[in-house]
């Protein structure tokens, strides 16, 4: 898939990569999504944030393939219903974190 959209082109000519995934665990780096965008951003140098619905335990190796910054949504303990009910408002407050992370200026 990535071949037909273009996405290493598209990878190339960005600033930032920004890929997503329902659950980041240990098992992200064996065929999902965003291990596979991570390597191919890792190529061209680009910066990788990963929004996920849960990150789980394990995770934290993916920094060392690719992945800069990983941002949950889930925001508290709940059933998958209330993240479903709510993943609308969830998403939109995690971009707006990501974009408040991002215009820091250290």
């Amino acid at each position: 898939v990535a071949g037909m959209v273009g996405l290493e082109e598209k990878i190339r000519r960005a600033d930032l990569v920004i890929t997503g995934e329902g659950k980041i665990d240990g098992q992200t780096r064996f065929g999902k999504v965003p291990f596979g965008v991570a390597r191919l951003a890792a190529g061209a140098h680009k910066p990788v944030i990963a929004v996920t619905g849960s990150m789980e335990s394990g995770s934290e190796g993916l920094y060392t393939e690719g992945i800069t910054a990983v941002f949950p949504v889930i925001e508290r303990p709940m059933t998958l219903e209330q993240a479903l009910r709510h993943a609308r408002g969830m998403v939109e407050r995690t971009g707006e974190r990501i974009a408040r992370t991002l215009s820091i200026r250290c």
